[in-house]
């Protein structure tokens, strides 16, 4: 066998090899200062100006205070940001978007990539918080005044437990190393989001009475970020051969080049037909999801189809959770069968994306019993969705819910969600519609950029819905375009980017 031509990278005895190399981690405190942060407030860090930051490992470390007793925090640390912006010597390269925590758990939807249990809240607690704090079951189980999900940390030394990725800049931008020493400082500007995000629940758990975790609690709850401190990874060459060669390049071409993908939101009320403009170089997916119209406001916790629900409850009533999620059917010995245990796991109302169905209806009595997400009679009459490109339908057909499974992996590069454990938790708690425009590539590919440039003709894009089961009156339609953008760095700290 010739070992000339190219071989696969099993057989190959090719390695890099760089010499000199230095690594070290920088404790960055934000120059807003490392107290409390409210809804609505900015916390903002500056980079250091020279030096190999590595990006995506890059975060903000922080601890989360609560108000009110029954409040429970969004499942993801990142749901507790509106907006995130990076500026470059007070240019803004990513503007980011109004909603960024719900564009990160559809991320988290169509990425299939689970958030690390330790440090980024995936998960909502009921009756023991991340720290193992019990909070009060009462002694029916349910129990109005338990304690808020908060976590007050040692503030002299930047005490924290919760970390968050810096938006999608920091999570995307190809090389993921960068000098800084070319380019104006760094900002990132994070906006901390509304109380709206917080869940206000009656109990510490589902027991499908008055005082059940999925019930509205009192309401009027609050939070604060406090202790936030950045944390920067970097490295540094001993052998400058490699920053030598940047700076060459930018003196034989006049800039070096980086993409990144950012993510832009259009929202509105759905209707039965959702519709923006876009000009973009290369727009790669749309995701679009809906929420109910009252989504924004604090209550009780949505609970995940599938999984336990009433716990204890006997009969038809309770058997609504899946054995591979922890339930069990039990016997007394004589006869009587009930269905008892199961994960419990539950997500804020904003990130309930939902089939927009008239049916099955959606009620706290049904979250109980399972009865909100019996999609058995609603099965006959699908709603379908498409979308349209100015006019042009995209895909030529309407897909129905379980097309649009598929079609959403596919648009994702996935043979299966992972973080999807049934057809109707996609359905009712994890709903996407995803579209790809870009070439399907593999993990470790060389960055392609091939999504459609609409840059000429700025098109019309609708998400348009068909069905007699279609609900056009409570839901809003949330569309997000995944699009690349360029950023060249010239002579003297010159900036350029390419939507």
């Amino acid at each position: 066998m010739s070992m000339s031509g190219t071989i696969p990278s099993t057989l190959s005895l090719a390695v890099s090899k760089i010499a000199g190399l230095s690594t070290n981690s920088f404790k960055i405190t934000p120059t807003t200062g490392a107290g409390a942060s409210a809804a609505g407030q900015q916390i903002r860090v500056l980079l250091p100006t020279a030096g190999f930051i590595h990006l995506p490992s890059t975060k903000l470390y922080f601890s989360v205070t609560t108000t009110v007793n029954g409040t429970r925090l969004p499942k993801f640390t990142s749901s507790l940001f509106q907006r995130v912006q990076v500026l470059c010597g007070g240019v803004t390269i990513s503007a980011g978007n109004p909603v960024h925590g719900i564009v990160e758990s559809i991320k988290n939807v169509v990425k299939d990539e689970e958030k690390c249990l330790a440090s980024e809240h995936p998960e909502m607690v009921l009756g023991l918080d991340y720290l193992g704090q019990k909070f009060d079951y009462g002694a029916t189980g349910g129990q109005v005044t338990a304690a808020p999900e908060s976590y007050s940390t040692g503030g002299a030394n930047g005490a924290g437990i919760f970390s968050v990725d810096l938006g999608d800049f920091f999570q995307s931008l190809h090389p993921n190393y960068i000098d800084l020493a070319l380019m104006g400082q760094i900002e990132v500007v994070l906006t901390v989001a509304e109380n709206s995000v917080l869940s206000s629940v009656a109990g510490t758990f589902d027991n499908g009475v008055a005082n059940s975790f999925s019930r509205d609690g009192a309401g009027g709850a609050t939070f604060n970020i406090v202790n936030p401190v950045c944390i920067a990874n970097m490295v540094s060459f001993l052998d400058s051969s490699y920053p030598m060669a940047l700076r060459q390049r930018i003196l034989d071409q006049g800039y070096v080049q980086y993409h990144f993908n950012e993510h832009i939101t259009f929202q509105q009320s759905f209707n039965g037909n959702s519709r923006f403009n876009l000009a973009a170089a290369s727009l790669n997916k749309l995701h679009t999801v809906f929420t109910l119209t009252g989504s924004l406001t604090q209550g009780g916790a949505i609970p995940i189809a599938g999984a336990a629900c009433a716990a204890g409850a006997a009969g038809a009533a309770g058997a609504c959770s899946y054995p591979w999620l922890g339930a069990s059917t039990l016997t007394n010995g004589a006869g009587n069968v009930t269905v008892a245990g199961g994960a419990q796991l539950y997500q804020g109302k904003f990130q309930q994306f939902k089939l927009p169905a008239t049916a099955p209806a959606q009620t706290i009595a049904g979250n109980n019993t399972g009865g909100s997400y019996d999609y058995s009679a609603a099965a006959a009459l699908p709603v379908e969705l498409q979308y349209r490109i100015n006019s042009t339908q995209v895909p030529n057909t309407f897909l129905n819910p379980q097309q649009v499974c598929e079609v959403t992996k596919y648009s994702n590069g996935l043979k299966e969600f992972k973080g999807i454990k049934s057809f109707i938790e996609f359905l009712y708690n994890k709903f996407v519609m995803s579209y790809r425009f870009d070439l399907v590539t593999n993990k470790w590919d060389t960055p392609t950029i091939s999504g459609l440039d609409s840059r000429n003709a700025n098109s019309m894009i609708e998400v348009v819905s068909n069905g007699a089961n279609a609900d056009l009156t409570n839901f809003n339609s949330l569309i997000v375009a995944d699009v690349t953008k360029l950023v060249r760095v010239g002579e003297g700290r010159m900036l350029e980017t390419i939507a």
